[in-house]
């Protein structure tokens, strides 16, 4: 399947651009509810192959956009690190030693540029990192730990955990048949909380429903509350869908507030990544149903548009003005940042 979609985009981008890619897959994914929910793997082909096209990461960054997720952006560092593996004799394909990996790891990302660049770039570096090491999710981890700060480690092991889940060949992952806390429960105490940020995935692909989630969130003791944004990014798709009002009720009988902010809010930053704007996070506020939640909800998503995404006042005005007809709670939480 991924052999399939980087055939069909290196066609494709011989006469068209990534950016007329990824607005017609936009455009695709707002009228059929399967490509919306399955975009951000599309767009990761479309990632990878303008990286072939422009060479360098600056490039493909300004060529990518925001569009599914991001993916684009994850696409190209995953290319980046492969390399071009249709040019190269499958004798030579992936025998650059561990150093010259962890080396190219360390200079992928420079520091100077917007926080969200920079942000998708170490995230695309951890997709990247598990599928040069053939899912040694051990070894990749590792070679995100040279990482200068904290929050550049914890960026790329988020990629990570996430390929880890959403392989392109299932197969490889490291996880359990039986136990839904692997491989957190395994894993170094560093790298459980970013962990335990995917891992509500891994639980629904066993079987569990939403409501049995939340019961293991609780077992994972001290990283409950980042289980609990796992579950909310989780449902961010059936917001999409058009089932806000479920995903909201669902956050609602998280049993304490903490619990149910942190729900809250793994649905609104994963609606808030998805299109870099207002689009699905204002109205999911106003699905909830007391109005101090809504508060809630509408701060949690300015603050994260405006600080991580770096999106303008102004644009986020327009966006309280056009989906949620200046909801004064909208308005209220724009004007306190």
């Amino acid at each position: 399947f991924p052999k399939c979609l980087d055939d069909f985009f290196r066609g494709y981008f011989k006469i068209n651009t990534t950016k007329t890619a990824l607005k017609e897959l936009d455009e695709l994914q707002k009228r059929d509810p399967s490509i919306r929910v399955s975009c951000h793997e599309l767009v990761h082909a479309i990632g990878r192959e303008t990286f072939l096209k422009e060479k360098t990461i600056p490039a493909s960054f300004v060529a990518c956009d925001q569009t599914c997720h991001s993916g684009c952006y994850h696409g190209a560092m995953e290319r980046f690190l492969r390399g071009d593996e249709s040019n190269t004799p499958a004798e030579l394909r992936g025998h650059l030693s561990v150093k010259e990996v962890e080396d190219k790891i360390v200079t992928a990302c420079p520091p100077e540029g917007p926080i969200n660049l920079r942000f998708q770039c170490l995230h695309g570096l951890g997709h990247a990192a598990v599928f040069y090491f053939d899912y040694d999710l051990i070894k990749a981890l590792a070679s995100c730990d040279r990482l200068g700060s904290y929050w550049d480690r914890a960026s790329c092991w988020g990629g990570e955990f996430m390929e880890n889940v959403h392989a392109q060949y299932p197969e490889k992952r490291f996880l359990s048949k039986t136990d839904y806390h692997f491989p957190c429960s395994f894993l170094e105490q560093k790298y459980k909380s970013d962990c335990y940020v995917m891992q509500t995935t891994r639980m629904a692909e066993m079987g569990l429903s939403k409501e049995q989630i939340v019961e293991e969130c609780v077992r994972a003791g001290t990283y409950r509350l980042s289980c609990l944004q796992s579950l909310g990014r989780d449902s961010s798709n059936d917001v999409r869908l058009g089932n806000g009002k479920s995903v909201a009720s669902l956050c609602e009988k998280v049993s304490d507030e903490d619990g149910k902010s942190s729900c809250m809010r793994g649905t609104v930053y994963a609606l808030a990544d998805n299109t870099w704007d207002g689009r699905y996070v204002f109205p999911f506020c106003r699905d909830f149903t007391a109005e101090g939640d809504q508060s809630s909800c509408f701060q949690a998503g300015v603050s994260y548009l405006k600080s991580m995404l770096l999106v303008a006042k102004e644009k986020l005005s327009e966006n309280c003005a056009a989906l949620v007809a200046n909801d004064p709670l909208c308005l209220a939480a724009i004007a306190s940042f």
